[in-house]
């Protein structure tokens, strides 16, 4: 949890109310009490309702990327609460992937999703686990940022891309494709659409939303 301006505000009421308190008559001395209580009980209900009704992940990861190939990863955030949800998110790359690692902001519709892409690179073969997702969302109230970490359990195949293949691997047959996506010696032909083949993401709520400002219909 880390506070908010608003909060650091409420405090600096409350000192100010203290102090002059000690000079005055009833009921001057007791009035720090108000916002000092209202600050408490509103960080309390604030982090009752992040738990809740907070932030909602799921993933859209490939199950499958080549060495050393640019790939995508998407994150569907969603907010199944009453209010938006403002969110900073950082997903960290490391066992093997190789990405940025700069903190997207968000602000979620309620009611709705909004797909954060990241793109990442595979540095190692094999079969490596999906990094962490950290988040923090900002209160109800306003009164501080609320730290969550996402686990994401999915384990990403890396396999050899065309230039990693064995030098005695047997050579692909040609093919007049134009559109074609190769994994090791194999050619899956296809229409291209500039993206690597990856895993069908399924977004359950009934609107989505690419970025934070776009309108959720």
């Amino acid at each position: 949890m880390n506070l908010t301006a608003r909060s650091y505000v409420v405090a600096a009421a409350v000192t100010l109310l203290g102090i002059v308190g000690q000079w005055q008559d009833d009921p001057w001395p007791d009035l720090w009490r108000v916002p000092a209580a209202s600050l408490l009980i509103g960080l309390l209900l604030e982090g009752i309702n992040t738990r809740r009704r907070g932030l909602r992940i799921s993933p859209g990861i490939p199950e499958r990327v080549m060495l050393g190939q640019p790939a995508t990863a998407e994150l569907v955030l969603g907010n199944d609460g009453e209010r938006p949800l403002r969110v900073e998110l950082q997903q960290v790359f490391a066992n093997g992937l190789s990405g940025g690692d700069s903190i997207a902001a968000y602000t979620v519709p309620a009611h709705c999703d909004v797909v954060h892409s990241s793109a990442f690179t595979a540095q190692k073969l094999g079969m490596l686990d999906w990094q962490p997702v950290y988040t923090r969302t900002r209160g109800m109230f306003g009164l501080a940022w609320w730290s969550r970490k996402f686990d994401i359990a999915h384990r990403l195949k890396v396999v050899p891309g065309p230039r990693s293949a064995p030098r005695n691997a047997a050579r692909a047959p040609a093919s007049n494709c134009s559109d074609c996506v190769t994994i090791g010696p194999a050619i899956r032909c296809g229409r291209s659409t500039g993206k690597p083949l990856r895993a069908a993401s399924v977004i359950p709520s009934a609107c989505t939303a690419r970025s934070a400002t776009w309108p959720c219909w």
